[in-house]
């Protein structure tokens, strides 16, 4: 069983696209200061929104961490980032003690036309 899930939203930005492993920094820095804090590898789970999207039924994890980035207009060829809307319905899918939202998401918002001005949280305050 896992005792913390890392929920990677996607954060589309430059510094995350194309570079392999295809995992933006924030994810793994999170990921290693779990480690680092004496988390065991085994005890750590990893979902991409697409993947958690597919989960059937509710999940339990203690901790979970969502990170989540600012979108961009237009289509998508890869995965689709989680949107508010899924954000603010975290609580109903998943059973855990905490659930903790990080990422540039926080201090910019998710707005329909993507991040095109500085929107103190746009919206992110439903969560």
């Amino acid at each position: 069983m896992w005792h913390v899930l890392l929920l990677d939203g996607y954060i589309d930005e430059p510094s995350c696209l194309g570079v392999p492993p295809y995992i933006s920094p924030h994810v793994r820095y999170i990921y290693g200061a779990l480690l680092e804090a004496g988390l065991k590898e085994e005890k750590i789970g990893y979902l991409t929104a697409d993947e958690f999207r597919q989960q059937e039924g509710e999940m339990a994890v203690p901790w979970v961490i969502v990170v989540g980035g600012t979108t961009v207009p237009g289509r998508y060829l890869g995965g689709e980032p989680l949107t508010l809307k899924e954000m603010t319905q975290l609580p109903a899918g998943i059973k855990a003690k905490d659930i903790w939202l990080v990422g540039p998401v926080v201090e910019a918002g998710l707005t329909p036309s993507g991040y095109s001005e500085y929107h103190e949280g746009a919206g992110v305050d439903k969560i």
